[in-house]
């Protein structure tokens, strides 16, 4: 199960999975959860920098605002993932913590903001776990299981 820091209470932190990893043939399968897309968007971009860093090794000290758009769902998450790390090699951050604040999934385009939290990298101070080069969308993409949203990327 993915950690990440979150306002809610401790004991209900680990009644909903955040997001799931497993070893894929291209990189590294990510499948992500949540009760809303904000938080689906969240959890999945948790995921990414868990992949980048132990988050744990990263200090709250800077936040930046993250945009993006697309015509579609699955589009706008990639994008999300994207703009995240294009943000982090742009300024030379670390990030440990994002929120969504807004999604507009309204056509003919997709629109979400939010922030992402983290600090300068500093070479030997964080403890950075891999270099990613790209993230794509699985087949499945977004979708709406019941009461949760999910969605897959490949982390390569």
């Amino acid at each position: 199960m993915g950690r990440a820091f979150d306002s809610r209470p401790a004991h209900l932190l680990f009644l909903m999975k955040r997001f799931d990893m497993v070893d894929a043939p291209a990189g590294v399968g990510l499948t992500g959860y949540g009760r809303t897309l904000e938080e689906l968007f969240t959890h999945m971009a948790l995921g990414v920098l868990s992949v980048r860093a132990d988050l744990a090794t990263v200090q709250p000290m800077a936040s930046i605002p993250i945009l993006a758009q697309a015509d579609s769902l699955d589009e706008l998450l990639v994008a999300w993932l994207r703009e995240l790390l294009f943000a982090a090699a742009r300024d030379g951050l670390v990030f440990m913590n994002c929120r969504v604040t807004q999604i507009a999934p309204a056509a003919p385009q997709c629109l979400m903001s939010g922030e992402a939290v983290g600090e300068a990298l500093t070479p030997g101070r964080q403890a950075l776990l891999r270099e990613i080069k790209a993230v794509t969308a699985q087949e499945a993409g977004v979708r709406r299981e019941g009461e949760l949203w999910t969605a897959q990327v490949t982390i390569t």
